[in-house]
C-alpha cells in the first residue's frame, strides 16, 4: 500500500511540473510574441514616421516656393499623400503596440482620432467616455476591428450625413461594452440600403468576429445612430 501510494504521489507531482512548465513555456512565448509586436510598432514610428514626416515637411516648402501652377499641384498631391499615409501608419502602430491592448488606451485613442475626423469641420463633435475606465485587457485583433467598425461610422457622418452634431459615447453594462455614435444628419431608411451599403456589411462582420453585435437605428429626417456592442474579459 505505501509503495502503491507513493508511486501514485509521485505520478501526481510528475503530472504537476510538466503542466508547470507547459504553462511557464506558454507564458515565455507570449512574452516574446509581446516584445516582437513592441519592436515592430517601435521600428515603425522611428524610422517609417521620421521619413513620411520629413518628406511632408519637405514638400510643403517646395510647394510654397514652386512658381509654376503644374509643379505647386504635384506638391499638394505628395503632401496629402504622405500626411494620409502618417495617419494609416499610426493605427499601425496604435494596433502592433501590447502596452495598448487594455479599454482605456482603447477609449482615448478613439476619442482622439474623432476629435481628429471632425476638426475644421461643420460638424460639431460630443463626447460621453469617462476617464476611469478600469484597466481591462483587449486583445489587439478585438480593439482594432472594433475601431476600424467606429471609424467607418464616424466617416460616415462626415460624408453622407449632413449632420451638425454627432454624439460618440462609451459605457460598460454587464461585462460588455457599447460605443455609440449618433447623428442629427438627415438620416435613411435601413431596410432600403443596399448590401454592404456605406460600410454597414463591414462592420457587421467586424462585430462579429469580436463576439459582438451592430445595432442600427435611422430615420429620414431622425438621424441615425449606430450601436457597438462587443464582450469584455472575465478576469484581468
Amino acid at each position: 500500500g505505501v509503495l502503491i501510494l507513493g508511486g501514485l504521489a509521485g505520478a501526481v507531482n510528475l503530472a504537476a511540473r510538466r503542466r508547470y512548465k507547459r504553462r511557464l513555456a506558454l507564458l515565455e512565448m507570449r512574452h516574446a510574441i509581446e516584445r516582437e509586436r513592441l519592436r515592430i510598432s517601435q521600428d515603425m514610428h522611428d524610422d517609417i514616421g521620421s521619413i513620411l514626416t520629413r518628406v511632408s515637411i519637405l514638400s510643403d516648402v517646395g510647394q510654397s516656393e514652386a512658381k509654376a501652377e503644374n509643379t505647386a499641384q504635384q506638391f499638394e498631391r505628395i503632401g496629402s499623400q504622405v500626411r494620409t499615409a502618417v495617419v494609416a501608419l499610426d493605427e499601425i502602430v496604435w494596433a502592433t503596440n501590447p502596452g495598448d491592448d487594455n479599454l482605456p488606451r482603447f477609449a482615448e485613442y478613439v476619442g482622439r482620432f474623432a476629435d481628429e475626423c471632425f476638426e475644421n469641420t461643420t460638424v460639431r463633435c460630443w463626447q460621453e467616455i469617462p476617464t476611469d475606465l478600469p484597466k481591462l485587457p483587449l486583445r489587439a485583433d478585438v480593439r482594432h476591428n472594433v475601431f476600424l467598425a467606429v471609424k467607418e461610422a464616424l466617416n460616415n457622418v462626415l460624408k453622407h450625413s449632413r449632420a451638425t452634431e454627432v454624439w460618440l459615447r462609451l459605457r460598460l453594462a454587464n461585462s460588455e461594452v457599447c460605443l455609440e455614435v449618433e447623428d442629427n444628419g438627415r438620416g435613411f431608411k435601413p431596410e432600403a440600403t443596399a448590401p454592404g451599403g456605406n460600410g454597414l456589411g463591414n462592420m457587421k462582420s467586424r462585430l462579429a468576429e469580436c463576439g459582438g453585435d451592430l445595432q442600427l437605428a435611422s430615420a429620414p429626417g431622425q438621424g441615425t445612430r449606430i450601436r457597438f456592442v462587443f464582450p469584455l474579459p472575465k478576469s484581468v
